[in-house]
């Protein structure tokens, strides 16, 4: 028989003498606990630490406001909206500020002008890898 006893380090795993598989975890375990199987090894779900939830929110607080960006000076800034299928590049243009709305073609970055993106690679889930583009525009 395989039992398992506790390991605790970084994580908190049960380790039995041999690997378990995934349908052994769930018979022993099922699938609403705090426990995860990697490798044949059962792991306790690591929690986030209190530092980290603390930082989350003041960024959240922080970036949810209402910054009005043209106070601050902010040249040129990328939105996607998923839901309406469309991406919105604002750019500051002496004092005034200039907004357009894509649901197709290429976004053009104005301050590094090697880069330019397909509004479907911002909205969608492929893209094409990194290295590839970066090649591609000489960067």
């Amino acid at each position: 028989m395989n039992t398992l006893h506790r390991v605790q380090e970084t994580t908190v795993a049960l380790v039995g003498t041999i690997p378990i598989d995934f349908g052994r975890f769930l018979q022993t375990f099922g699938e609403d606990g705090d426990l995860e199987l990697i490798d044949g090894v059962v792991v306790q779900r690591m929690s986030a630490q209190l530092d980290h939830e603390r930082l989350c929110v003041w960024l959240m607080a922080l970036f949810t406001r209402e910054v009005d960006y043209r106070t601050v000076g902010v040249e040129e800034i990328w939105l996607t909206d998923r839901p309406r299928q469309c991406g919105r590049v604002v750019q500051r243009l002496d004092e005034q500020y200039q907004q357009v709305e894509l649901t197709s073609g290429h976004l053009q970055c104005r301050l590094i002008p090697q880069i330019r993106l397909k509004v479907d690679w911002l909205l969608g889930d492929e893209r094409p890898p990194v290295t590839e583009l970066l090649r591609e525009n000489s960067l």
